[in-house]
């Protein structure tokens, strides 16, 4: 038996969600859950040595009601993946980070826990 996946190919522009990275509430700091995949974005990057990518945080914050802390919390968040990813070998000129805040959330509106964590993630656009 033979199983293929076809797989959509990474172009500038495309973005990749990275369901397992979590953080602590409030914070910046990884959940332990959240190694496996750094450690697959990691040896992504590895293996792909022309990409830079932008690591975009986003956060849970309906009615965005304190903007600015969500955009603090956002940006130290993808700030602390690309540490991450530059503690574990890769260069900083491939890595941008960038905080979005609450103003791309999935769920304007969350009506059960899953939604709102939903909401909280980081998504990797490939730049180039």
């Amino acid at each position: 038996t033979e199983i293929v996946i076809e797989l959509e190919r990474l172009a500038p522009g495309k973005k990749l969600l990275l369901e397992d990275i979590k953080f602590s509430e409030d914070a910046s700091d990884f959940l332990p859950i959240s190694m496996p995949a750094l450690k697959r974005l990691l040896d992504f990057l590895a293996l792909n040595e022309s990409v830079r990518i932008e690591i975009q945080g986003h956060v849970n914050d309906p009615g965005n009601k304190n903007p600015k802390l969500s955009m603090t919390l956002s940006e130290n968040r993808a700030k602390a993946v690309k540490k991450w990813l530059k503690d574990n070998g890769i260069d900083e000129s491939r890595l941008n980070a960038v905080g979005y805040g609450a103003t791309q959330m999935i769920y304007e509106k969350p009506k059960n826990a899953w939604e709102e964590e939903a909401n909280r993630r980081v998504t990797i656009m490939i730049i180039e």
